[in-house]
């Protein structure tokens, strides 16, 4: 868990997320939800976009990394067998 620390008249004192919370009222609190939500939705974003950018679906390059690991065991000799 992080830890937070409040300077209070020189001296430093440790706080958990709840006395975060109170010290500081619900505005860090909206901000660290906020931030949260902001990383989700970006990688969900960044997921999107991948998988946009090989134009396969999840079968279908594991099907690509299957053919190809046939080949690379029967030496690249013949077709690879496609079930």
């Amino acid at each position: 868990m992080k830890e937070y620390r409040k300077r209070t008249y020189g001296r430093s004192v440790k706080l958990n997320p709840d006395a975060l919370y109170l010290a500081y009222g619900e505005s860090l609190y909206r901000i660290q939800k906020a931030r949260e939500i902001v990383v989700m939705v970006l990688s969900f974003w960044a997921v999107y976009v991948v998988r946009q950018f090989f134009h396969l679906s999840k079968d279908q390059r594991l099907l690509k990394l299957w053919e190809r690991a046939m080949m690379i065991n029967d030496g690249g000799l013949r077709e690879p067998m496609v079930v």
